[in-house]
């Protein structure tokens, strides 16, 4: 498989760990990536060590920052979760960290992005210092009330 091409464990969604393991050690992919609980459930010690045994590289990180509407209060289980994925992927030696960002529930566009930045401030900085880059996934306005970033405007 060719280097630049990264394999998400979203792509075997019934498969444990070790059988993610054995996947892309049939297709030959070195670079691979993670939903933040698999990390969290495996152990980041542990993943990185099987990521090394597999000749393995870990890619990026996806992350959902919150399930469900964001509020502008009651954030800080969102942000604990979002610097224990930080914290994960710099473990496992991934280079970022893309997201969902929740959904806007009853509050404008503009105000639900700012309670995101918001939210993620402080999250910011300690992915900056532990060499991981923050990211938001994009997805299709059939999510919309499940995230904010329905195209690259919003994105942005």
């Amino acid at each position: 498989m060719h280097d630049r091409v990264s394999v998400h464990s979203i792509c075997f969604p019934t498969a444990g760990i070790e059988e993610l393991f054995e996947c892309w050690r049939i297709l030959g992919a070195r670079r691979v990536s993670f939903n933040s609980g698999q990390v969290l459930e495996a152990g980041p010690a542990n993943m990185r060590a099987m990521l090394g045994a597999g000749g393995h590289h870990a890619e990026t990180v996806t992350h959902i920052f919150r399930r469900g509407p964001l509020a502008a209060r009651d954030v800080e289980a969102d942000r604990a979760g979002l610097m224990e994925a930080i914290v994960a992927a710099a473990a496992i030696g991934a280079k970022s960290i893309y997201m969902l960002t929740g959904g806007r529930g009853d509050m404008d566009w503009e105000a639900a992005a700012d309670a995101f930045a918001a939210a993620i401030a402080p999250c910011r900085a300690a992915a900056r210092d532990a060499g991981v880059k923050l990211a938001i996934e994009n997805t299709t306005p059939l999510y919309a009330d499940a995230h904010l970033a329905n195209n690259l405007r919003d994105t942005i």
